[in-house]
């Protein structure tokens, strides 16, 4: 690699390293990334340590994390469908917005080709820090440039979703992408506000009027730089579940678990609630690697207690390795005047202690909000 290339280059890791895991995830991007020689800088909201910090160059903290909360008349509804003998179930959520983060993106975007300007940086690698780049893909880094470059072109991008050809294009993947530094300055609105489509369409539609400035590397793989990046691990925890319930842990970062507590409507159920935890696998997503995670071979070791009026009714320990596997419990009739109350705590191997993964107390009262979570059958 050229002197040059060095010299006029910076990566820049969109990072948020609140968990153990985050953190893990992110020094092994940038051990495997200080190979190249180039400097390195990590843009984010959330604070990081000074013993990362201490492995790069730069580091851009910006405490102020917007989040689009999609307004109220954007409110959503999703349904999603569960049916492994002998349970079938149908998970409800209402939310605000599927695209909450993307704000707090396009400032990290901001803030980083600004720095790199102030720096005297010509280029930017855009990427973010669960992209663990395989020591034998670092190449690519060069061939990008040079690539980008030799055809005179300002940046390299690729398509968001998994395309055929360009005629269906309408947004470009933002968790990895090279870009000259005035070219993203001057073309791209950073003042967005209004989420419809989200941040990969926004940069998409930014850049409509100079598209023949650019390369546009077309998607035709699940994965998603497949062709660049063939031997690396990208996304590791760049997913969402397809439903989450707020009962959930938020600090719990495995997207592929899923929790809830549900009433059938099946007369013969009655008022047994259920609970289920399920570890969902193979799932079809055009977007990202839901399937590609760091999550594949874990334990998901399960400690689960059930009360009634604050006396322990049953406790199990579970584990759910396999995929596509769940844990299910019909639970008593709700009855009035007792109050029922359900916790599940899951092993987290790196602390070696119980975290809480999903919550929930209800009474007789909360049966209609129950109901609006979903429902179960039992094919028995």
């Amino acid at each position: 690699m050229n002197t040059k290339f060095k010299e006029e280059s910076i990566i820049v890791i969109n990072t948020w390293a609140e968990t153990i895991e985050q953190n893990k995830l992110l020094h092994d991007c940038i051990l495997n990334l200080s190979l190249l020689d180039i400097d390195i800088c990590l843009v984010s909201h959330y604070p990081i340590s000074t013993t990362i910090q201490n492995l790069v160059s730069y580091y851009v903290y910006d405490k102020n994390n917007n989040i689009y909360d999609g307004g109220s008349s954007n409110n959503i509804i999703e349904s999603w469908f569960w049916h492994y003998d002998p349970i079938k179930v149908l998970l409800t959520r209402f939310s605000k917005s599927l695209y909450d983060h993307h704000p707090a993106v396009l400032s990290n975007i901001k803030n980083s080709f600004y720095m790199a300007k102030a720096r005297n940086k010509k280029y930017v690698f855009f990427m973010d820090n669960d992209d663990i780049i395989n020591i034998s893909d670092l190449h690519s880094f060069y061939d990008i440039y040079e690539e980008t470059l030799n055809s005179n072109k300002k940046a390299w991008f690729e398509t968001y979703q998994i395309i055929k050809n360009n005629k269906d294009v309408d947004s470009v993947n933002c968790d990895f992408f090279f870009s000259d530094v005035d070219f993203m300055i001057d073309n791209i609105d950073f003042s967005k506000t209004i989420w419809e489509l989200g941040l990969e369409h926004h940069i998409f539609t930014c850049l409509k009027n100079v598209k023949d400035e650019y390369i546009l590397n077309i998607r035709d793989g699940k994965i998603p730089y497949e062709s660049k990046f063939p031997n690396s691990d990208m996304n590791l925890m760049h997913s969402k579940p397809p439903i989450h319930s707020k009962n959930i842990n938020p600090k719990i970062k495995n997207f592929h678990l899923l929790g809830t507590v549900l009433l059938s409507e099946n007369e013969h159920h009655g008022l047994k609630p259920m609970f289920i935890i399920i570890n969902h696998w193979d799932r079809e997503n055009k977007s990202q690697t839901f399937n590609n995670s760091m999550f594949s071979d874990v334990n998901n070791n399960f400690h689960i207690s059930f009360f009634i009026n604050d006396k322990l009714s049953f406790e199990k320990k579970i584990s759910l390795t396999d995929h596509n596997k769940s844990f299910w419990s019909q639970l008593p009739d709700i009855e009035d005047k007792n109050i029922y109350r359900i916790e599940a705590n899951l092993y987290n191997e790196y602390t070696r202690e119980w975290d809480w993964f999903y919550k929930k107390e209800w009474t007789s009262n909360d049966i209609n909000n129950i109901k609006k979570d979903g429902n179960y059958d039992l094919l028995l």
